[in-house]
């Protein structure tokens, strides 16, 4: 798992990290050209595929996250002290 200090992907609003940090939403890297990231709001919703900055630059809707390469799983530090918090449901 990659740990993220929130300043990474400045693009990605803070509410969505937030969301990732408490396992409420997914992120993933993943070796697919331009896209960088996956970011998995729902089992069997839209998967938002991210640049390196948090831009949204891909919606791919009812696609399986198999189908992807990924990579690691990413979450974000809760602070600058980096303390993580891990949904390890």
């Amino acid at each position: 798992m990659k740990v993220f200090a929130s300043r990474d992907l400045p693009n990605l609003p803070s509410k969505v990290k937030d969301l990732v940090s408490s396992g409420v939403y997914a992120l993933f890297s993943v070796d697919c050209a331009a896209q960088k990231y996956a970011l998995v709001v729902g089992q069997g919703s839209a998967i938002y595929m991210l640049d390196c900055d948090g831009n949204v630059i891909e919606s791919r809707e009812g696609e399986s996250l198999e189908r992807l390469n990924v990579l690691d799983a990413v979450t974000f530090s809760g602070n600058e002290s980096g303390f993580v918090k891990i949904n390890a449901a």
